[in-house]
């Protein structure tokens, strides 16, 4: 594959300072399902069934060999034979612990001692770009910051918005969607980096492109721009010219940090979400959700309260009267004396620091938001959480 050189963010972006290139990681491709399923769909010659098989069995060589028993035996094939482990195979007895003991006894259970993170290190952009470059693997792919989805949502059959919900075009390093208006936000980032680039990659309509895309509601950032949809084959071709442009790049990574990644940091913190890993797959979740999506699905899944007893619990716990002062106190969550999830969030974050009640560990995180995902997201999930590319270092996010 071609080393793509990308500059992450330049001198004009929050927190400043000239980045080092980053290589994306190179996808990671799974073909599921069964065998012979997999094989018909790669045009490889399916083996005979054997003779007096169940329907759907193949004869393979292997399956025979699996199947071959003691001399004078009557064949069996093996999907009916019981597997009997032979001399070579046969498991050893197993050995007892050295510590065994029948009773329980009256020592004391012993205090734990609690693993460490690595020592938090504050959050900087360059660090936020590399984590955005981890999950931009499942999202925008190879094309990277030229990646465009045409409303594949809406025509997709199995998806949740399937005829349902136009995403309109989708574009970049984390496909910024026009709906949202997340594509409005960075395609104003890159006409202010280079006005006269943008004119001259866009067109005449070039102006009209940044009215529609900033429209106040989703229904007008939706609408055509110079009579043609933003997914016609026209527009495409100008946004992968656009994404080429090193200036236009940089605007993409500013957007992602501004727009997706720091927006959800304060949720991320309340629910320990706080290493390089568990940041990519919340990030992951909002790409995929919407930073509102992702913090409500967050809190759901992850979030340590699941009873209204265990809110007053915790409330008790922090000696808090009613919901409206410790919200006032925070100032980040809604001032609306509800338990919505970005307090559920506040109040987890809150107990956490006090370390008066067990919560759950960074490991412990991670496999549960992978068992609650489902579909595409799950895949996601399950290849940030076992990815090589994170070294689990803990960061400051306040």
């Amino acid at each position: 594959m071609q080393r793509t050189m990308t500059r992450a963010l330049d001198d004009s972006q929050a927190g400043g300072g000239q980045f080092d290139f980053v290589d994306p990681p190179a996808p990671v491709v799974q073909i599921l399902g069964p065998a012979d399923a997999t094989a018909q769909s790669l045009g490889m010659k399916q083996p005979a069934a054997k003779p007096g098989a169940p329907a759907g069995y193949r004869y393979s060589p292997a399956r025979q060999a699996a199947a071959t028993v003691t001399a004078g035996a009557r064949y069996k094939p093996s999907y009916a034979q019981e597997a009997v482990p032979g001399p070579s195979t046969a498991a050893a007895p197993s050995l007892k612990d050295a510590d065994y003991d029948v009773a329980v006894g009256d020592a004391p259970d012993p205090e734990r001692d609690v693993m460490a993170d690595k020592a938090a290190r504050p959050l900087a952009n360059q660090a936020m770009y590399e984590i955005i470059r981890q999950v931009s693997v499942g999202h925008s792919g190879d094309p990277l910051y030229s990646a465009v989805s045409a409303d594949r949502e809406f025509s997709t059959p199995g998806h949740g918005a399937y005829q349902k919900r136009h995403f309109g075009l989708g574009f970049g390093i984390l496909l910024f969607t026009q709906e949202s208006g997340q594509l409005g936000a960075v395609l104003q980032l890159m006409h202010d980096r280079d006005p006269e680039r943008f004119t001259k990659i866009f067109g005449d309509d070039s102006d009209s492109l940044l009215g529609v895309t900033n429209a106040d509601t989703p229904e007008g950032r939706l609408q055509p721009v110079g009579g043609e949809s933003l997914t016609s084959p026209n527009w495409i071709a100008k946004f992968q010219a656009a994404g080429n442009y090193a200036p236009f790049q940089a605007a993409q990574n500013e957007q992602a940090i501004e727009g997706i990644f720091r927006p959800i940091l304060h949720a991320a913190d309340g629910f320990g979400l706080t290493t390089d890993r568990l940041l990519a797959m919340a990030l992951d979740v909002a790409v995929g959700r919407g930073v509102g999506g992702a913090v409500r699905w967050l809190a759901h899944h992850v979030g340590p309260f699941e009873t209204a007893g265990q809110r007053y619990h915790a409330m008790d716990v922090l000696g808090l009267d009613n919901l409206e002062s410790f919200q006032a106190e925070v100032g980040w969550t809604p001032q609306d004396g509800q338990f919505g999830p970005e307090t559920h969030a506040a109040l987890a974050g809150a107990l956490r620091r006090m370390d008066v009640l067990p919560m759950p560990k960074s490991s412990d995180l991670a496999c549960r938001m992978v068992a609650r995902a489902e579909g595409a997201l799950k895949e996601r999930l399950l290849r940030l959480r076992d990815s090589q590319a994170f070294s689990d270092q803990a960061y400051d996010l306040n």
